[in-house]
């Protein structure tokens, strides 16, 4: 289940990342992930090393999943399919791109409480 991400995307997470050392991205990756497992409240706004951390980390592999499972339900549906998608705690819109590659006519809705995305 692999799904490459756009250029685009591959891109922006690149110039994102760059500024940060290899160490930095590791160690923030690794905070967020730990309260992601242990459903602590993640900050209200990540830092630009948390924002650049979860591009780098948790961005590709959640693509991915995200966009087998939009996958999954676009080939179940009738035509013409989903029409609109709101993705609710979007952070950096995830879902959504995902979304957007395989329903690509959708209208999409994000909200998201942290501004940095």
């Amino acid at each position: 289940m692999t799904a490459p991400l756009p250029p685009v995307l591959a891109q922006v997470i690149s110039r994102s990342t760059e500024p940060f050392s290899i160490a930095k991205l590791r160690e923030s990756a690794q905070v967020l992930s730990t309260g992601y497992r242990s459903r602590e409240n993640i900050r209200p706004t990540l830092s630009p090393v948390d924002v650049a951390a979860y591009l780098g980390a948790r961005f590709p592999s959640t693509y991915a999943v995200a966009h087998h499972v939009w996958g999954e339900v676009s080939s179940h549906l009738e035509s013409p399919g989903l029409v609109s998608v709101l993705d609710a705690g979007a952070g950096p819109g995830t879902a959504s791109w995902a979304a957007h590659e395989v329903l690509p006519g959708a209208g999409f809705t994000l909200l998201e409480r942290d501004a940095s995305w």
